[in-house]
């Protein structure tokens, strides 16, 4: 898998998140080897063991732990926002940027050659230029009607569409063809700081131009994807998704071979890594996964950073939270250090 997708799953950890990972190969073989790492990586920023791909050996299967099945394989829709999803999609769908460890966005060249801020007055233009050998698997090349249908289903105004979100697409005042069908240029009727998180994951128009595909289309199994992977099988008996290489993908091949997905409940996954069913697993701020990946025979730890976070969402329509005053007056009295500490703490 290619470094796009592994900076995305980076990013779903807690912070600070760690990652306890099997040593030895990833190839089913159904063995943890290795040396006790009990005391833990060093309490540094990151502890990734970042290695450029050119080490990498060709092949082989990841077992990937998740939460639960997703509900809707449409991370757009309602019932599709859980993270076991997420980490499926990663693999499947177009995202617009990647994020580097110091969280500095470049643009995914898979899909776009360009991505820039084209306009800011008198009013904020964005525009894209799409990669010409970008395709959704059923052939059908990936171009501007693809962002144009996303922002019309997401931005809140077709209540048929049962949206997770319009954050950000309720903003954008128009997406129209630029000089090509490979060019789209998104207009907002107000600034969006954020806007480099639009159209990620893309969905094809054939998904987002239809309320009934939108909402139900991707339950059970994904439609049409455009990732390094593609969906190689579904086994709800064995609780298992199992992603294979995309023979249609047109950027680097990816270097694993298979990708499986199988469903563990998060309080057993720690098990299932010390009996050497799965390749690593996230422990997040679990104190007591903690210690038992640190006398886990064959576990290596890893931390890393992510850009979670816990926020208090005031209602400032309410009568009484309606002045600001009192509104900066029920922040200020959150006492954070404890939140934090119950989050995060021993």
């Amino acid at each position: 898998m290619g470094p796009a997708r592994w900076t995305w799953i980076v990013g779903i950890l807690v912070a600070p998140a760690m990652a306890a990972s099997a040593c030895g190969g990833s190839g089913g073989s159904g063995s943890a080897q290795g040396t006790s790492s009990s005391s833990g990586p060093a309490a540094t920023a990151e502890d990734v063991n970042p290695t450029d791909r050119s080490q990498l050996q060709d092949g082989g299967v990841l077992r990937w732990p998740i939460d639960s099945y997703p509900a809707n394989f449409n991370g757009n829709e309602l019932d599709g926002t859980n993270a076991s999803g997420a980490e499926v999609l990663g693999a499947l769908m177009p995202s617009m940027f990647n994020f580097d460890a110091a969280a500095q966005p470049t643009v995914n060249s898979d899909y776009i050659t360009s991505g820039v801020l084209t306009a800011q007055t008198p009013k904020e233009v964005v525009t894209y230029r799409i990669n010409p050998k970008a395709i959704w698997y059923d052939g059908t090349p990936i171009t501007e009607a693809d962002f144009e249908a996303q922002w019309k289903a997401l931005r809140g105004v077709d209540s048929a569409y049962k949206i997770a979100s319009s954050n950000g697409y309720e903003k954008i005042e128009s997406v129209a063809k630029g000089s090509d069908d490979r060019e789209v240029v998104v207009t907002f009727a107000k600034p969006y700081v954020d806007w480099r998180g639009l159209f990620s994951f893309l969905y094809p128009a054939s998904t987002n131009g239809s309320p009934s595909v939108f909402n139900d289309g991707w339950k059970g199994k994904p439609l049409t994807t455009a990732g390094p992977f593609k969906l190689g099988s579904i086994d709800l008996t064995a609780k298992t998704i199992t992603l294979v290489r995309n023979e249609k993908w047109w950027g680097r091949p990816a270097r694993l071979g298979q990708i499986i997905y199988r469903v563990i409940d998060p309080d057993a996954q720690i098990d299932s890594l010390a009996n050497g069913e799965i390749d690593f697993m996230d422990v997040g701020p679990d104190v007591n996964k903690l210690k038992r990946a640190q006398t886990t025979a064959g576990v290596t730890l890893r931390r890393a950073g992510g850009p979670n976070f816990r926020h208090v969402t005031i209602n400032g329509t309410s009568p009484i939270l309606s002045d600001v005053t009192v509104r900066m007056a029920v922040a200020m009295s959150i006492n954070r250090a404890t939140i934090a500490k119950a989050l995060l703490g021993p």
